[in-house]
């Protein structure tokens, strides 16, 4: 992996290789600083606000918006003016649009990419340094080497702590799904038990026989009647 930046904006370089998309901010930083236009220690907005400026870049954008690939290779080709780009390049003035298929019909843009693509960090910085490298003069190639080594230093160690995330993720989301799994089990588990739980069907209580006393009816009076009607014949006579 290359860097075409001056060795004073390592800092920028670092920035952009953890960008998954590069931003309006960070190429018009990298554009201005080659051709002059700003120092290396301008912010993203104000880099921004010069090729604004400059008529490079349209009024609306923000810094931090994700930049196509052809507005990439627009602000890159205005690095080095005598890059006469392609046919419909010249005649259009420059358009970003032409300025991509210019790059792409050379080689230096992956054939099925896309003008209204957004690129990592990496394929930003690699198109500047083949640009560099076809563009650029002697001295200009003699920068990237000077920074090259140091680039690539660090792109290994934010390959290395990227790939550390990624597996510490992979393990967390590894751990979250056995968890899951491990839920739903016992779950199932309950409700399987549930189901074979044994149904108790409560019997209707029957009705208590009733005593002797209530079933039999009170005959004592009749009886008491009956002796005193026989006394009373037996007095008669």
């Amino acid at each position: 992996m290359s860097a075409a930046v001056y060795s004073q904006s390592a800092d920028v370089v670092t920035d952009i290789l953890q960008t998954k998309e590069v931003t309006f901010g960070q190429i018009a930083y990298l554009s201005g600083v080659r051709q002059q236009f700003i120092n290396d220690d301008t912010s993203y907005e104000e880099a921004v606000n010069v090729m604004k400026n400059k008529g490079f870049i349209k009024k609306t954008v923000n810094a931090d918006d994700p930049i196509p690939y052809a507005n990439i290779s627009y602000l890159y080709l205005q690095i080095w003016p005598k890059a006469r780009g392609g046919f419909m390049y010249r005649m259009t003035n420059g358009a970003p649009r032409y300025a991509f298929i210019f790059l792409r019909e050379e080689g230096y843009i992956d054939q099925h990419a896309d003008p209204a693509d957004k690129v990592d960090g990496q394929k930003a910085l690699n198109l500047l340094s083949e640009c560099m490298n076809a563009f650029g003069g002697y001295d200009e190639c003699m920068d990237m080497q000077l920074t090259d080594e140091m680039s690539k230093k660090k792109a290994r160690q934010i390959a290395k702590e990227q790939k550390a995330a990624e597996k510490r993720a992979l393990k967390e989301q590894k751990e979250a799904e056995k968890k899951a799994q491990q839920e739903q089990k016992a779950l199932e588990k309950a409700k399987e038990k549930e189901n074979k739980k044994p149904v108790v069907i409560e019997k209707e209580s029957e009705p208590e026989a009733e005593s002797a006393d209530e079933q039999k009816p009170s005959d004592s009076g009749q009886f008491l009647h009956r002796e005193n009607t026989k006394k009373e014949s037996q007095e008669n006579e």
